[in-house]
């Protein structure tokens, strides 16, 4: 199947491949009760329009680039609702906006939820209560890992509310943040241990005794502030769905009778 954004395709493809093995995997770990969400890469329809809005009014150009928009007709959403899962979208969010506040409105009646996403805005949603379940895209290691707090601490040095305001100092080049002029993981990690925040960090850019970081800290704040403003998640005002399981049977019929034969074989496979 080809289209004029062939990533895009190629992204909801794989996500509807690996979806089942991901999921089962997950389920025999921890249980059917936890709720796993899915980022579908590539779909514009979660173009961050928060971020548009401030770059825009500044006069600056977009920092993260936009995947053309696919057409139902491209690739049906047909697994997802047919699986019994909810599908939401928000003209004004992003995916992991949605997939954060359902994981939070878990968390909040005593549930457990797993996030699935390749993003690693996403952790900032690590909690005791919420896994990332992070999928590794690219060269042989593949699969997905489980990130909670600790892996968190271990892979940035911070605690996960701390991820926004520490993309904001190392930068993004998957979204387009370049980050302050020199800083690095270590140095982000570093003044944030210090200083608490990125804004606390910005008060007192004047005290930094390196004179280049304390120059680029400076010279970069606005733009700093914008960088963590896109990188935090919104709440979204959705409910909490019911709770139920896959209906991996639901799931394999409607992908056969759109001829995804491979597909609704794997899915029934899953049921049993």
């Amino acid at each position: 199947m080809r289209h004029d954004c062939d990533r895009a395709v190629t992204c909801r493809r794989c996500a509807l491949n690996a979806l089942p093995r991901l999921l089962c995997a997950a389920e025999q770990d921890h249980g059917a009760g936890r709720a796993a969400g899915e980022r579908s890469a590539g779909d514009g329809e979660f173009d961050p329009a928060r971020g548009r809005t401030a770059q825009a009014a500044r006069g600056r150009p977009l920092l993260r680039p936009r995947c053309c928009r696919l057409p139902d007709r491209a690739l049906p959403r047909l697994p997802r609702r047919a699986r019994g899962w909810t599908v939401a979208t928000g003209e004004d969010l992003e995916a992991d906006d949605l997939l954060g506040t359902y994981a939070k409105l878990e968390a909040a009646v005593g549930g457990r939820a797993l996030l699935l996403t390749g993003d690693r805005d996403m952790y900032q949603c690590a909690s005791e209560d919420v896994t990332v379940l992070y999928v590794r895209t690219g060269g042989k290691s593949g699969g997905a890992e489980e990130v909670g707090p600790a892996e968190v601490r271990e892979r940035y040095g911070i605690d996960p509310e701390l991820v926004p305001d520490f993309i904001a100092l190392r930068g993004d080049p998957s979204d387009g943040l370049p980050g302050a002029k020199g800083v690095g993981p270590k140095t982000a990690a570093e003044l944030l241990r210090e200083h608490g925040s990125l804004e606390a960090i910005l008060d007192n850019a004047i005290r930094e005794r390196r004179p280049a970081l304390r120059g680029a800290l400076i010279e970069g704040k606005e733009d700093l502030l914008i960088f963590k403003d896109i990188a935090t998640l919104r709440d979204a005002k959705v409910k909490r769905p019911k709770d139920r399981a896959t209906d991996w049977h639901g799931a394999a019929e409607a992908a056969r009778a759109r001829g995804m034969k491979k597909l609704a074989e794997r899915l029934e496979a899953n049921a049993d």
